[in-house]
């Protein structure tokens, strides 16, 4: 197995497993979650943990197979917009229970992260872009160079 290779097998499980345990996390802080700001475990959390984690665990191990069967796309992009819908449900869901005069107060709070974290998306992906053109350079120049 070539160095690449190795490299994006362990990036790959770094990915699945801890999404996977972020997954876990998530679902147990939600189902042990109790007003007025209090935690309540259970055999249920327990249970939404394991849930949790085998959802984001096979959520990736889906998005990481090279399978191209009829279909396939169309079951990966699914299973994405029902994680993002129970992700946007997990931060909304609590809202419910927020009084009226609050509410410009947290709009505030969520427009201001959600520029925060777009911008940090686009730091990230303007990063990937320059690595990848850094590559592609450093491929031209080596072809013609010996060691």
């Amino acid at each position: 197995m070539d160095k690449n290779t190795q490299l994006a097998s362990n990036l790959q499980s770094i990915v699945i497993w801890g999404s996977a345990l972020g997954g876990a996390v998530l679902a147990a802080t939600l189902q042990a979650y109790r007003l007025p700001s209090s935690f309540e475990f259970s055999g249920y959390t327990m249970a939404a943990s394991a849930v949790g984690g085998v959802v984001f665990w096979a959520y990736w191990k889906l998005f990481f197979v090279k399978r191209q069967f009829r279909g396939f796309k169309l079951l990966q992009f699914l299973f994405t917009v029902v994680l993002i819908g129970a992700g946007l449900a997990g931060v909304l869901y609590p809202l419910r229970f927020v009084s009226r005069e609050q509410l410009p107060q947290l709009f505030i709070g969520l427009s201001t992260a959600v520029f925060a974290l777009s911008g940090v998306g686009l730091l990230l992906r303007g990063c990937k872009l320059m690595f990848e053109e850094d590559e592609r350079n450093n491929a031209v120049g080596s072809v013609g160079e010996t060691d």
